[in-house]
């Protein structure tokens, strides 16, 4: 299986600015900490996330963001 070229996605021309989506445990191993806690941090709305029915997944330059911002950034208005 080929790896599609830039701007040429699976799913047609114009998807490629979407990038791939983390799952749980791939983050956990990016953050360097167990799957219950970064379905904590979702939970707690400290990680930003997408789910996909009972799926949940990370944009990685979400996660980035979130990291350069400190990891702890909590929504406006939120205690």
């Amino acid at each position: 299986m080929s790896v599609p070229s830039e701007g040429n996605t699976p799913y047609g021309p114009g998807w490629s600015h979407l990038g791939t989506l983390l799952t749980i445990p791939e983050v956990a191993a990016i953050l360097n900490v167990s799957v219950p806690r970064v379905y904590e941090l979702i939970r707690l709305r400290l990680l930003p996330a997408v789910h996909l029915g009972r799926q949940v997944r990370v944009k990685p330059d979400v996660l980035a963001e979130w990291l350069a911002q400190g990891g702890q950034q909590r929504p406006t208005g939120r205690d």
